[in-house]
């Protein structure tokens, strides 16, 4: 009767253990949710040289719904953006309805190097870009 006691208090001891709750970890948010979250400002540009300062007063605006407003001081323009995942890697796909020729270069797909909840740093050809939430 001895033995069987303890081998009841030794089960039910063993099930607490595998059965205790583990600790939650939050869940680290997607490109998708970061991006959505405010307006975002170019904090660095580089294709071959540093260009920043000709996008210093470019704001983006990502929507939830796909669309992205650009403004550039008085001048506006809307598009497209989707984050696409092929296997590891995302992709921010930025399609700017505007033929003004220093957004071209942001018109084109961007992959994610690093995604912060206030900053993104994005590679796209021989191109470098780094926006920033404010």
């Amino acid at each position: 009767m001895k033995s069987a006691t303890f081998l009841a208090a030794g089960l039910l001891t063993l099930s607490s253990l595998f059965t205790s709750c583990a600790p939650e970890h939050d869940a680290l948010p997607t490109t998708r949710e970061v991006i959505t979250q405010g307006v975002w400002k170019v904090t660095s540009f580089t294709a071959g040289q540093d260009q920043t300062a000709q996008y210093r007063q470019v704001q983006l605006t990502f929507g939830a719904d796909g669309r992205i407003e650009c403004t550039h001081g008085s001048d506006r323009c809307s598009g497209l953006w989707n984050v696409d995942r092929s296997g590891s890697t995302e992709v921010l796909q930025v399609h700017l309805n505007s033929d003004e020729a220093y957004l071209q270069p942001l018109k084109q797909d961007w992959s994610v190097l690093a995604s912060a909840p206030a900053q993104l740093s994005l590679k796209g050809g021989n191109a470098t870009l780094q926006i920033s939430r404010f």
